[in-house]
């Protein structure tokens, strides 16, 4: 999916031939990204990264983050229709 200013947020899939591994990447506005996030991630790992972002935002610098998920050959085709 393209990245737009109206979604904040774009992402690829990627294919490892070798292991068969899936992965879905993405990357994008922090407030984007950080809602899409796995609940089973820590809410102490949360609370760190929502750290470092305040904390390059206020020195000026643009954040972006990246995540990505493993996906299983069924969910693949889903996202293709």
């Amino acid at each position: 999916m393209e990245f737009t200013s109206f979604r904040k947020w774009m992402s690829i899939v990627v294919t490892d031939h070798e292991n068969g591994k899936i992965k879905l990447y993405m990357k994008g506005a922090d407030s984007e990204v950080l809602k899409r996030l796995s609940k089973t991630n820590s809410d102490e790992m949360i609370e760190e990264v929502k750290d470092y972002i305040k904390e390059a935002s206020e020195s000026g610098f643009w954040v972006l983050l990246l995540a990505y998920k493993f996906l299983s050959p069924e969910e693949l085709l889903w996202l293709e229709d």
